[in-house]
């Protein structure tokens, strides 16, 4: 067999190969930029969105709105062995972020004056049984003699990417749906709910809603069954977030109708 030697070649850039240079220059610098501006994989902070003016226009003022004086029954839904839903990823009952938001609910409505009448404060029943601890609640609506009742809870559904706050009031209360339309035009706004997902405030037949003369309104302040929102609840900042949106939807009701 001959052996071959190979010659040394030498390498010579010809001007297609600066353009093809360049080019993957361009790619790579693109690239760079993407990275930096687009938010990073996972990450969960809710994107703050601008505000239309009419949305602006619904929030302006609310501050300065005078709930001094005010009644409200702040009710804490679920409790003791009626834990409510569960948490898609954490566990936790819904009876406890349930609480830990009325609480900041009931904080912020005492500073503004309000007076507050909490239907639990701890994490058991307030009775017995289910039925005896429905029937208390009833008790407190019927002689409070409230101005406005608002019944706390976590939503679910078997779709995992439902999210967002759903208020819901008694059909033929008219100012409950008053009251329920107020908060849910502040939470919508104040959580930064997206328009073509935003929720409207619907009727329903829940029991304790029934009771009494006062406007009332159960709020579901997100879905338990959505693994990031659920995560999201569980935060102190976005807990302060969601109480503030319902301070404002009082204060909004009570702008629009005394």
């Amino acid at each position: 067999m001959k052996n071959y030697r190979r010659k040394n070649r030498q390498f010579v850039p010809t001007p297609r190969f600066y353009k093809m240079l360049a080019l993957l220059g361009g790619i790579a610098a693109a690239l760079i930029i993407l990275y930096a501006v687009l938010p990073s994989a996972g990450q969960t902070k809710p994107m703050q969105l601008a505000k239309t003016e009419t949305e602006q226009n619904i929030i302006d003022g609310l501050a300065e709105v005078d709930i001094s004086g005010k009644t409200v029954i702040v009710d804490a839904g679920h409790g003791g062995d009626d834990v409510g839903c569960i948490g898609a990823t954490s566990g936790r009952y819904e009876k406890e972020v349930n609480l830990e938001i009325a609480k900041r609910l009931q904080a912020l409505l005492s500073q503004n004056g309000a007076v507050v009448i909490m239907t639990r404060t701890d994490d058991d029943m307030i009775a017995e049984d289910k039925e005896a601890d429905m029937q208390e609640r009833e008790r407190i609506i019927r002689e409070s003699g409230a101005d406005l009742f608002i019944s706390i809870h976590q939503n679910e559904f078997e779709n995992e990417t439902a999210a967002g706050p759903q208020v819901f009031y008694v059909e033929q209360g008219s100012e409950g749906k008053k009251l329920a339309t107020a908060i849910q035009q502040t939470m919508n706004i104040e959580l930064d709910i997206p328009e073509d997902t935003a929720r409207m405030a619907l009727p329903v037949a829940y029991r304790l809603l029934k009771v009494g003369a006062q406007p009332s309104c159960t709020v579901e302040c997100g879905f338990f069954s959505n693994p990031e929102e659920e995560a999201l609840l569980q935060t102190a900042a976005y807990q302060n977030r969601v109480a503030q949106a319902i301070l404002d939807g009082v204060r909004l009701y009570v702008k629009q109708y005394g």
